[in-house]
């Protein structure tokens, strides 16, 4: 028997008769067999055995220690398996995707979350002036006062709270509910009671609606991260990613289009080096019927074409729980203060 000359030829059905009756049906044996007599190469994967029997040749390079030449045919065979340097990255052109490995129930909001739709989340509270005012930085208080010196310094204001030293301002000017609103006084007044000055002035009521939509910003963006930095830690997790780590990194890539001409897509590179072997087994032996040969191609290369798609089937994100999420209030002050600025 030409053994070679089988393997070469794909004879299926000889060789898997010559291993029930030369091999006790031992694929193991078998494959070391040939490839001790130099039938097949040792450090690399033979194209023709693969397509004879995939499973158990895989298999048994895998049990064999043979992994790395079984980790280089995938990068070459499978499109979002990419190799860079001594590294393997999962490629993902769309990584709104990722949704899939969350239940049911929760994968439409995780897809939006992941393309980075910034209105899942809506919040407003009106808060009061003292909230407003003692949340904002040195600097952008300093800034707030200075805004009240331009729009009202040296002018006449209209105040309809209680303060006894404004009132007394306005008796001074001898009118109702004005008083003119001069540097002194004005210094006077933060050192008194800044807040009601600001909460009863009606020259500052759009000034005041401004910083509360500006807290309410802030406190939806850092909800928004809050939502997000969850699902992706829970994206992570999948990964066996460290929650302080980003889940990948993206890049820029040249692809080819159906009629060969040429376009730029971002893609996102995750590192699955540690990861791969294991899926390619899991991916084996979920297809290997063990004791006899298997006429099933090898999963993610053939029934999938995907390593992404045999994940998304086979993997689960860690555990999420939206119901008893709340944003950091340093969060939603550094976001408030941030809008501040920008807008003032």
């Amino acid at each position: 028997m030409d053994l070679e000359y089988l393997i070469n030829n794909k004879e299926s059905e000889e060789l898997i008769d010559i291993i029930e009756k030369y091999f006790s049906n031992d694929y193991e044996f078998f494959l070391q067999y040939i490839i001790d007599e130099g039938l097949i190469p040792e450090n690399e994967i033979s194209d023709a055995l693969y397509d004879i029997f995939p499973n158990e040749y895989l298999l048994y390079l895998i049990r064999s220690k043979k992994g790395n030449i079984v980790k280089d045919y995938y990068a070459t065979h499978v499109d979002d398996i990419k190799k860079i340097g001594d590294k393997f990255y999962l490629e993902i052109s769309s990584p709104e995707k990722l949704s899939k490995l969350f239940p049911s129930d929760y994968q439409n909001f995780a897809e939006r979350v992941i393309e980075g739709d910034v209105g899942y989340y809506e919040y407003y509270e009106n808060h009061n002036v003292s909230e407003l005012i003692d949340a904002l930085t040195p600097e952008n208080r300093n800034r707030f006062i200075e805004i009240i010196k331009e729009m009202l310094l040296n002018k006449l204001v209209e105040y309809t709270g209680n303060n006894q030293t404004i009132l007394d301002y306005i008796k001074a000017d001898d009118t109702d509910t004005y008083f003119t609103l001069t540097a002194n006084r004005l210094n006077t007044i933060i050192n008194d009671d800044f807040t009601d000055f600001v909460e009863n002035t009606e020259d500052l009521e759009n000034l005041r609606n401004d910083m509360n939509s500006w807290y309410a910003w802030g406190y939806e963006q850092a909800m928004n991260d809050e939502y997000y930095d969850t699902i992706m830690n829970a994206i992570k997790y999948v990964f066996g990613i460290p929650y302080n780590e980003p889940l990948g990194k993206y890049e820029t890539i040249t692809k080819k289009t159906l009629s060969g001409g040429e376009y730029k897509s971002e893609v996102l590179l995750i590192d699955i080096t540690k990861l791969l072997l294991g899926y390619i087994q899991d991916s084996v032996e979920n297809n290997s019927r063990t004791g006899y040969y298997s006429s099933d191609d090898e999963e993610i290369m053939s029934y999938y074409g995907s390593l992404l798609d045999f994940i998304l089937d086979n993997e689960k994100a860690g555990r999420v729980n939206f119901d008893y999420l709340y944003p950091s209030y340093g969060d939603i002050i550094k976001n408030y203060n941030s809008y501040f600025y920008d807008n003032t």
